[in-house]
């Protein structure tokens, strides 16, 4: 019997990942449903697609992702990254759900990698939306797994790889703040472990014990987005000069948290994984973007 796995915002950088590496999971049955497609803020609609689809998995990843939009249009951000985490509880109870949440939630004045543990200090809307729908969820009947991540990019949409790659066409010069820092995250990476976990789950190995409980997921190493924004034009063969400047002298909407590096101890030690190098993975996906 084929286990059906149901993805949620399968437009996104994630969703598009998870779609490209599927073949190497032939056991599961993959269901992909864009944000058009599934609306995870309307309840009742909600509802009646998890009944007609009847997945054994959720894979929500689903999210409004705009921070800086976030803080003027607050009600749209806490439907989507919030509310709705009652919407996928309800409907999801008695069945299991992985559930993507952001590095943004924590927010610490720490220069240590977060543990899942540490309390967490949302600053803005963007954070404090995706700290509220981790609580929701936590509160349902629905077993859940909740990875915290940051600092996402891949082949698909919109993020810094592909904008730094763009700019390297476009400009000569840019600047790019260099005290803030975090890893950069391979959408596929990310999207290899969370099918690796329902992989083992549907065959029994991971224990009940391993649900309902937060994991932190990023690649390895420790980086800034000058030190970030140099790599990628250093491994693509680009030309461009990028001047490192502070935080204060490109103001955002939103706040951003300083220092967001995550340490993936517990998500390694349970589930029995290996986890790329940051330059590893992102020579890999600039490759694949320029070849």
């Amino acid at each position: 019997m084929n286990i059906k796995v149901l993805i949620t915002g399968a437009n996104g950088q994630l969703g598009r990942s998870i779609k490209k590496i599927i073949e190497d999971f032939s056991d599961l049955q993959f269901m992909f449903l864009t944000s058009e497609q599934c609306d995870i803020t309307d309840g009742d609609k909600f509802r009646k697609i998890i009944e007609d689809y009847n997945p054994d998995y959720l894979i929500n990843a689903a999210a409004y992702t705009a921070v800086d939009q976030a803080e003027s249009n607050e009600e749209d951000a806490m439907a989507v990254n919030a509310y709705a985490l009652q919407n996928i509880g309800r409907a999801m109870a008695g069945k299991k759900c992985i559930h993507i949440s952001s590095d943004y939630v924590y927010h610490l004045d720490k220069d240590v990698p977060y543990t899942e543990d540490m309390p967490l200090n949302a600053q803005g809307v963007y954070a404090r939306s995706k700290a509220i729908g981790e609580s929701i969820l936590q509160r349902t009947s629905c077993d859940s797994i909740i990875i915290r991540t940051g600092w996402l990019y891949s082949e698909f949409g919109n993020n810094f790889l592909k904008t730094m790659l763009h700019l390297s066409e476009t400009r000569n010069e840019i600047n790019v703040v260099d005290d803030q820092w975090g890893c950069p995250t391979y959408a596929t990476d990310l999207a290899y472990v969370i099918l690796h976990i329902i992989h083992e789950d549907s065959k029994n190995k991971v224990s009940l014990k391993s649900w309902n409980k937060v994991y932190n997921y990023s690649n390895i190493g420790v980086t800034n987005w000058y030190e970030y924004a140099c790599t990628i034009i250093k491994m693509a063969g680009k030309s461009l000069l990028i001047n490192p400047i502070p935080s204060v002298l490109y103001p955002m909407p939103a706040t951003r948290p300083p220092w967001g590096v995550l340490d993936t101890t517990k998500i390694k030690s349970e589930f029995s994984i290996e986890i790329p190098a940051w330059k590893v993975s992102l020579e890999k996906c600039i490759d694949i973007l320029i070849n």
